[in-house]
């Protein structure tokens, strides 16, 4: 709760959202906090410089197409960026299309959309922490917005 705007209730909607986010990763009520505080960072030049992400990185890994895709998206208001009541629906229809779109499923996919939007190799499903990002929009100070996040990725990008 000490992560949020003490303006946030306990049964607010938001805290719900992100107690069923991390219900299967954790194993103490304690161990939310922490998932939660990670999902809010954005550390991908720290996961690429790691090495962590090469594989991602190379020519036919995916990253710099799918990079390039939500950038389009974004800059296009196409993008679902969690302001929707039906988000996870259009999460899930535009995440289909791209993989149409890009010729492109499962891992091959989904790695480097995650890598992209959250700037990790594992965790929450993508589509929950862009929908925690517009939810904690003013009350969650140390978040990385969605906006911050896509400026970074452009730069990201640019490089590689």
């Amino acid at each position: 709760q000490e992560l949020l705007d003490s303006s946030v209730e306990s049964d607010s909607e938001l805290s719900m959202f992100i107690a069923g986010m991390f219900q299967g990763s954790m194993s103490l009520v304690n161990d939310v906090a922490k998932e939660f505080q990670s999902a809010l960072g954005f550390p991908i030049e720290k996961c690429i410089s790691s090495g962590e992400a090469s594989e991602l990185l190379e020519e036919d890994g995916g990253f710099k197409v799918i990079a390039e895709r939500i950038l389009t998206a974004y800059d296009a208001g196409e993008f679902p960026d969690g302001s929707s009541d039906d988000h996870a629906a259009e999460w899930k229809a535009w995440v289909k299309a791209l993989g149409k779109e890009t010729k492109r499923k499962g891992k091959k996919l989904f790695h480097p959309i995650r890598l992209a939007l959250t700037g990790k190799m594992s965790g929450p499903d993508v589509g929950q922490v862009v929908k925690l990002l517009h939810m904690t929009e003013g009350v969650a100070p140390d978040r990385v917005s969605l906006k911050e996040r896509i400026d970074t990725l452009r730069e990201v990008a640019a490089k590689s």
